[in-house]
């Protein structure tokens, strides 16, 4: 299905798979930088629009697209492949390393998780096992800072961090993973964009990293190395967040997308403060934005 191919959070998007027991639409805005490669899309789209089936999708399910426009492919019995820039094939990698596990989700970093809890880098045709001594339940990534969250919900931060994107304290980069100690023992989900992340905690948005746009939602700052509750949306009852190349985005349980940053290319829509007014006659019920894009998917439905 369409929604969990697209998800740097899509264990919680799984969890919420009523909202999803009638007919949805998929819509997009913004850039069409990686987009137009399946939709054929040229220009920049200012508000929500329909776009039709992708065929590439067919017999995949998972998929996530690099910095490089490599896309990296996982098909339903837990084989990697990839597809490079120049061609319209998958080439699945066939690796003694990889032979040993079946991979559940793969993100845009080169990040596998695989059925027991491991995580792996994909490097080319080469699948390493990373050395996390914890069972990792998901992972997800922004340009070059990562989080593993173990199945005890603790959350393992590493990567670049000159800006606190890995919500560590400080901004020293992180060679291996470190525990955001804040976030200790609580359900939490994780969005991260390309150099700033948010967080869910008991339906509160928090957010941390680089604020060069106002992708923090805490009125510009020089920037955070530790979570920050966003004040603003602090009593919308919030149940999905996203977060894009400079903007973010939160999903309310009553269906209304709030949206700050980078609206430089329609990103966020027609936005009014956080509200994105231009969704207005329809009820969300997912959004999602890749770490390197400017465009934004929901699925909608009408009220």
């Amino acid at each position: 299905m369409f929604y969990q191919v697209l998800g740097e959070s899509t264990r919680h998007v799984r969890a919420r798979d009523d909202l999803f027991s009638r007919p949805s639409e998929v819509v997009n805005w913004g850039s069409p930088r990686t987009q137009g490669r399946y939709t054929g899309e040229q220009e920049d789209i200012e508000s929500g629009e329909r776009i039709s089936r992708c065929r590439a999708l067919e017999g995949i399910s998972d998929l996530a697209i690099t910095q490089e426009d490599v896309i990296i492919t996982l098909s339903r019995n837990g084989s990697i492949g990839y597809v490079a820039k120049s061609s319209h094939a998958i080439r699945w990698i066939q690796d003694e390393e990889a032979d040993n596990y079946k991979f559940i989700k793969v993100i845009g970093s080169g990040l596998a998780l695989t059925e027991c809890g491991k995580v792996a880098t994909i490097n080319n045709s080469h699948i390493v096992i990373l050395p996390i001594k914890h069972k990792i339940k998901d992972i997800a990534s922004g340009s070059n800072h990562f989080y593993a969250i173990t199945d005890d919900n603790r959350i393992l931060a590493w990567g670049e961090n000159q800006t606190g994107q890995c919500g560590l304290g400080d901004r020293r980069n992180k060679p291996s993973p470190e525990e955001i100690k804040l976030f200790r023992g609580e359900v939490v989900f994780i969005a991260p964009g390309s150099n700033h992340t948010l967080a869910l905690k008991n339906n509160q948005v928090y957010s941390w990293g680089m604020d060069s746009h106002g992708q923090l939602g805490q009125g510009y700052t020089d920037g955070l190395a530790v979570p920050m509750l966003i004040k603003r949306i602090k009593d919308v009852d919030v149940i999905e967040i996203a977060a894009g190349k400079s903007h973010s985005l939160a999903l309310s349980s009553s269906g209304v997308v709030y949206a700050w940053g980078d609206t430089g290319m329609g990103h966020v829509s027609n936005s009014s403060g956080f509200v994105v007014d231009g969704l207005s006659l329809y009820k969300i019920v997912h959004i999602f934005s890749g770490y390197l894009s400017g465009h934004t998917f929901c699925s909608k439905r009408s009220w």
